[in-house]
């Protein structure tokens, strides 16, 4: 959770996922009387999300000597144009058809606890990085946008992902899902993390832990109803003999 930086003399601060880490142990110390918190709140497994896009339709005309940017040809008349910010990168796709110009936002990875919220808090801040280029720019765009192509979800630091990247690579197609959805082993970060492109994968695997816990009290359920019934029907233990 922390890094070494020499950037300012030796120092030691805080990494991205240090920081989130801080921020929720904060914000839950100040609601911890809030009795109303979910089950997948409290796990301490945080995800690492990536690879998100949304996409707004232009529907103004793209004036290009209002809007001084560098764009580059693509094909058959439509041109592209990258804007760079620390925090977010806009891609412009100018078309020479009508309705088909698009603004798209490419966000960062963030840390969640949980897929489906952080997937929301990502749209809202798409929504507003877009609807800022549009003032500034000078477009009139889409008031919803849509995801371009589905996240990865990195659990880092998984052990079983750590043991099994030490030897081999491992990929499965998820059941339930899309016909392109999967999960996988690699190492974008460390010498090994497991990842996903499935929400639905990525959240049964975050409770995991809370469903195994479910299954051993049903099993113990069942065993302690078992042991009953062993009394009444077993041959050498019934009440008969």
């Amino acid at each position: 959770m922390i890094e070494r930086s020499t950037e300012y003399g030796l120092e030691w601060k805080l990494t991205n996922l240090g920081l989130f880490i801080l921020k929720e142990f904060l914000s839950r110390s100040v609601n911890n009387s809030n009795n109303n918190t979910s089950t997948i709140q409290h796990n301490t497994i945080p995800i690492r999300m990536h690879n998100v896009t949304f996409r707004f339709d232009i529907l103004s005309s793209i004036d290009n000597e209002s809007i001084r940017l560098r764009w580059k040809p693509i094909n058959n008349g439509v041109s592209k144009c990258f804007i760079r910010y620390p925090d977010h990168t806009l891609e412009l796709t100018k078309s020479p058809n009508e309705n088909e110009s698009v603004l798209e936002v490419h966000l960062p990875e963030v840390y969640t606890f949980d897929p489906y919220q952080g997937l929301l808090k990502q749209y809202d801040i798409a929504r507003h990085y877009a609807s800022l280029a549009a003032q500034r720019l000078r477009l009139v765009i889409s008031d919803n946008g849509r995801l371009v192509k589905k996240p990865h979800f990195a659990f880092e630091r998984d052990l079983i992902a750590l043991y099994l990247a030490t030897f081999q690579t491992a990929e499965i197609s998820t059941v339930g899902g899309g016909r392109k959805d999967k999960a996988w082993i690699d190492s974008s970060k460390g010498s090994g993390e497991f990842e996903t492109n499935d929400i639905n994968y990525a959240y049964n695997y975050l409770m995991m832990p809370e469903i195994v816990m479910d299954i051993q009290k049903a099993v113990n359920r069942i065993a302690k109803q078992t042991a009953g019934y062993e009394r009444h029907y077993h041959p050498i233990m019934t009440d008969n003999n």
